[in-house]
């Protein structure tokens, strides 16, 4: 026990052989760094961190102070300089680097710390039919769910229909799932609701149908931050009446007629007006 109580107190003091300083400097080193995956597999308790956190700095400063002290005598001695770089490097580097590692590996198995989510959160597929062919678009129209649309189609070749399921949502997105729609050509349904911005989806269809229960509902357009007001529709960024004729043009291109499309649009926001499935039929909403 005196033996290692001197040795301690001469490697401290910078009083043994450079040899000695750089083979514990780098025992330490890979102690230290083959530590980490040694203790995957356990959970450390708190007090284990802060135990092992304390000895492993002891250590690093006692390795550090004897590592510069042993290059700072020898360098008197010899004057050379590439063991003072060596020393900084066995006193900086080594010691402080792996047991900074060896800590973080420790604390990041521990009971404090929860397991880490990704950052990027996975795509979730829509919803297939059975026999691959229809796609069920649910849910807010926005661009994450466009670009969930997106990545079903790539993994699902075999869709010919879209069956949407939409209260609606962002009329720019809703825009973009009309030109993916149009592109590959699929045909539109609708099993239960499809509101507001949805309806141009549903005419984006090659053919577009109404299911038994299916309900199409239509209004006139506010977008956020937009008032109407003594007839002025300029706003900040969108020019209200400028959308609402994009999309009135939209559904003439399709052959509704221009009586429906009128309606659409002098229906207020805050109302929906959901049409017969003749008035469907008769203004050439509907394929059947």
């Amino acid at each position: 026990m005196k033996g290692i109580t001197n040795f301690i107190g001469k490697y401290w003091r910078g009083s043994c052989d450079f040899r000695v300083v750089a083979g514990l400097g780098l025992l330490f080193l890979c102690a230290c760094l083959y530590f980490p995956f040694a203790s995957t597999n356990r959970e450390w308790a708190v007090w284990s961190i802060f135990s092992l956190g304390f000895i492993s700095f002891s250590a690093a400063i006692w390795l550090a102070v004897g590592a510069f002290r042993t290059g700072d005598r020898i360098t008197h001695d010899s004057g050379s300089m590439m063991l003072v770089w060596a020393a900084f490097f066995l006193s900086i580097l080594g010691p402080f680097g792996a047991s900074i590692v060896t800590f973080q590996a420790v604390l990041r198995h521990s009971s404090m710390v929860q397991p880490i989510k990704p950052l990027v959160a996975p795509i979730i597929p829509l919803s297939i039919s059975p026999d691959g062919q229809t796609v069920r678009l649910t849910g807010a129209l926005d661009y994450p769910l466009r670009k969930r649309l997106l990545f079903t189609l790539s993994n699902n070749p075999d869709i010919v229909t879209v069956d949407l399921n939409s209260l609606g949502g962002n009329v720019f997105a809703a825009r973009a799932l009309v030109l993916d729609i149009a592109k590959h050509g699929f045909d539109t349904h609708v099993s239960e609701q499809c509101f507001s911005s949805c309806t141009l989806v549903f005419m984006a269809g090659s053919e577009h149908t109404l299911g038994p229960e299916g309900e199409l509902g239509f209004h006139g357009y506010k977008f956020k931050g937009i008032e109407r007001s003594n007839g002025t529709n300029q706003v900040r960024f969108v020019d209200l009446t400028e959308q609402e004729n994009k999309d009135r043009e939209y559904f003439k291109s399709k052959g509704v007629t221009s009586d429906f499309t009128d309606q659409i649009f002098s229906t207020p926001p805050s109302e929906i007006w959901i049409p017969s499935r003749n008035a469907l039929r008769e203004a050439h909403v509907l394929s059947e």
